[in-house]
């Protein structure tokens, strides 16, 4: 859920905030597990859900930040305890929070965002509208840091100030991150209170600039994760990237620059994975990290995305149109997915606009990924009206000479061998005694022999019939006929 800009760019940010804001009813089901039921989904009851602590006891913490409270739900996914509540509703018929610091049954919040816990078992929360950090201690609630006023301030914690802080992470020292969004900045808050600015350079609008932390510019961030080596990850929303905060400087982790709307300065959100400085995002929300693996919330591409230890962008669940499926990973949809955290082969979806909490089964180590016919063709920035076939490999393009081009005949779909698997970056080979070609990378390999058929010679160049390639080779191809487009993709 976006927060509103104040000011005279607040319009676009305003229709956007009120989008995520909406809601549906609540369906209940039981949790299911399996490789056929890969997205299942909680028994429980929600507006819209927000933040996700997966608890040590096997447990989760929920934060549904349009009902303004806060629930323990135990090993069975039963209430152990709930706090926050509302004051009534507004004109909109939102429920309306409030700010009370007490027991649990009495206090208040409002809207509240994200949540960490650390090594003590204090709770903490950022209280988006209320512009605060909560904690909660032995059943009591405290403000850790904020006045409850709208402003930027850093210092001791009765005095700092926040500007709808969202995203929040705590590290080995217990020192939390806070993505302070309205204020486009990462502050850092000490077990004591004392707050400080990370990254980012404050200002009412957000920007973007890599480089060192004083200087470099967010665009509302939305979350913060910490990776293995201490690497700070943002989901950098308005700027639809992710962005990593390291050795006091920061630079773009993954998503590519795309123009910015004049109004609103929101860059324009797409979807494409591959390899991660080349990927696109649309509005990136909760962020977790686990053994190598960033998980992203991508929340107007409805998808749960991830970035592997290799660095390539991958889509783990969920279709381009908003929905509500559970099933295999192929099959799942979400609605506007706002925050993820990951426990026990499990990684917890907060499905806000659906109102549910969704469990994608997860295996760390050998990472299921969608890759549907639908979803490839969606993470390809295809040419609309190209006058030459287009050829897209592992998501990049390739690029052909006008004397070596792809061709159609009788139907079938040809295209040259060594151009196409050269800029593959594979290893061509020609046996000559054979007169067969091998075709070359890392683990991978096809070995065919040419002027047959299926792999014709013309004009001293070697050519293969897509069809055929994909029988004996373990690659996928995808003929798109509106955009006159081939796409190749090793599965």
């Amino acid at each position: 859920m976006r927060g509103q800009r104040f000011g005279g760019k607040g319009f676009k940010a305003a229709l956007i905030a009120l989008l995520l804001m909406s809601s549906s009813a609540i369906g209940v089901s039981a949790a299911e597990s399996g490789s056929k039921k890969a997205v299942s989904e909680l028994a429980g009851s929600w507006l819209e859900p927000a933040g996700i602590w997966a608890a040590g006891d096997g447990g989760l913490i929920v934060i549904d930040t349009a009902n303004h409270t806060i629930e323990k739900l135990a090993s069975d996914m039963q209430q152990s305890w709930m706090t926050g509540g509302q004051l009534g509703v507004d004109r909109y018929g939102q429920p309306i929070g409030g700010y009370v610091d007490t027991g649990l049954e009495k206090s208040m919040f409002f809207h509240p965002r994200d949540i960490a816990v650390d090594s003590k078992g204090i709770i903490y929360l950022s209280d988006f509208s209320n512009h605060t950090i909560r904690k909660i201690v032995d059943g009591v609630v405290y403000t850790h840091a904020g006045t409850g006023q709208q402003g930027y301030l850093d210092g001791e914690k009765t005095k700092a100030q926040f500007n709808h802080p969202s995203g929040i992470a705590i590290d080995a020292q217990d020192n939390l991150y806070v993505a302070d969004t309205m204020n486009h900045v990462i502050r850092l808050v000490t077990p004591a209170g004392e707050v400080s600015t990370v990254a980012g350079k404050q200002d009412s609008s957000g920007g973007l600039l890599n480089g060192s932390a004083g200087i470099a510019r967010f665009n509302e961030p939305a979350d913060v994760a910490i990776g293995g080596n201490g690497s700070i990850y943002v989901s950098d929303s308005g700027n639809q990237l992710i962005r990593e905060i390291a050795d006091n400087k920061v630079s773009t982790f993954a998503g590519t620059v795309t123009p910015a709307d004049e109004l609103t300065e929101y860059r324009e959100g797409g979807y494409r994975n591959g390899a991660r400085q080349q990927a696109a995002f649309n509005f990136p929300k909760g962020l977790h990290y686990e053994n190598g693996i960033l998980f992203i919330a991508d929340s107007l591409n409805h998808r749960i995305r991830a970035i592997t230890a290799e660095g390539l962008v991958v889509n783990v669940a969920g279709q381009g149109l908003p929905g509500d499926q559970l099933g295999a990973i192929g099959e799942a949809q979400f609605n506007v997915p706002a925050a993820v955290a990951y426990a026990d082969g499990k990684l917890y979806v907060s499905d806000s606009h659906n109102g549910k909490i969704k469990a994608v089964a997860v295996d760390l180590e050998q990472l299921e990924t969608v890759k549907t016919e639908a979803d490839i063709i969606d993470s390809i920035p295809l040419e609309q009206s190209p006058k030459q076939t287009q050829v897209w490999f592992d998501y990049d393009r390739i690029s052909f000479t006008d004397s070596v081009i792809p061709y159609e005949s009788k139907g079938k779909q040809f295209v040259p061998v060594r151009d196409l698997f050269e800029q593959w970056q594979a290893d061509v080979l020609w046996h000559k005694e054979t007169f067969e070609v091998e075709i070359v990378k890392n683990d991978w390999s096809v070995r065919f022999k040419l002027g047959e058929e299926n792999a014709p010679i013309i004009n001293g160049k070697g050519y293969v019939e897509l069809a055929y390639l994909q029988r004996i080779s373990q690659l996928r191809t995808i003929e798109v006929k509106e955009q006159n487009a081939i796409i190749l993709m090793r599965d």
